[in-house]
């Protein structure tokens, strides 16, 4: 068994950080380092199993052993995965069991230092020395300018898809996480350089605030993408796959509220533009 350990400087707080490691999305990307496609399947939760897969559904799978939020997450890892298949430890070609691998974030002034601490077998030393820093800095630049991912799968018409989520009328149709809140007024100028403008308030009348910006790309019936007033960013793409249209939308959260609470926020309002769009009027 090898003991290696990393670290990185990251201009982030310790939640953007967290979340760039362990949103699935995120976690995608910075493991590219090791091996395109891998991804892992978990709740990110103590006590909860997780699988490290690549491509091929081949890799090892673990035990969450401690997690505490925005500070820690410990891996102990218990043996190998052949084709989705978790392989008996006995019969594994590789001996994981009882093998740690930590991740610790630790904030200050400046942002966040994260140290990584691996156990491996030998014949995986190089490969991490070589890969692990690399990994680092993928999560050191998502962390910095950290986007967060929202998705929907519509059953409908392109043309329609696009309309629907572009016209002023219809915004105020489904522009709303839940039905406590809705759309008053929407102003929507959707070329390069065009600003938009939508109210949102609360229906008992207690809170209400425009977000409103101006678009930076505008491509017909592929991607929208727009700077809000307060310096964010956001971009929405439309890719037809069959009979359906998937929707990728990603954006800069604001520091005000939990990054989480704003991605449910978000996809809330997405779920309900998809239901928008496969009602029949």
């Amino acid at each position: 068994m090898k003991k290696l350990e990393f670290s990185i400087d990251i201009a982030a707080s310790k939640e953007k950080v967290w979340y760039a490691l362990w949103n699935d999305w995120h976690y995608r990307q910075w493991v590219k380092a090791f091996s395109d496609g891998s991804y892992a399947l978990t709740d990110w939760q103590q006590g909860s199993d997780v699988q490290f897969l690549n491509a091929s559904g081949n890799g090892i799978y673990s035990e969450i052993e401690s997690m505490e939020l925005y500070e820690t997450m410990l891996f102990k890892h218990i043996g190998e995965v052949k084709k989705h298949k978790k392989m008996p430890v006995d019969e594994a070609s590789q001996n994981w069991t009882g093998m740690n691998e930590s991740y610790h974030l630790s904030e200050d002034s400046t942002g966040t230092t994260l140290k990584v601490k691996i156990e491996t077998l030998e014949v995986f030393r190089d490969y991490f020395e070589i890969n692990f820093p690399k990994a680092l800095e993928n999560i050191k630049t998502q962390a910095e300018k950290l986007y967060v991912f929202t998705s929907a799968v519509i059953n409908a018409d392109l043309i329609d898809v696009w309309e629907k989520f572009l016209q002023p009328d219809h915004i105020q149709q489904w522009n709303h996480a839940n039905d406590d809140w809705h759309t008053t007024k929407s102003l929507c100028d959707v070329q390069p350089n065009g600003k938009f403008l939508f109210r949102m308030e609360a229906k008992d009348g207690s809170f209400g605030f425009d977000f409103s910006g101006v678009y930076s790309d505008v491509q017909l019936h592929k991607r929208i993408a727009y700077t809000m007033d307060d310096g964010r960013k956001a971009k929405i793409d439309f890719v037809k796959e069959g009979n359906c249209i998937l929707i990728n939308q990603v954006f800069q959260p604001e520091s005000i509220n939990n990054i989480e609470l704003q991605q449910m926020g978000w996809q809330l309002i997405l779920n309900n533009f998809k239901k928008y769009c496969e009602t029949k009027n």
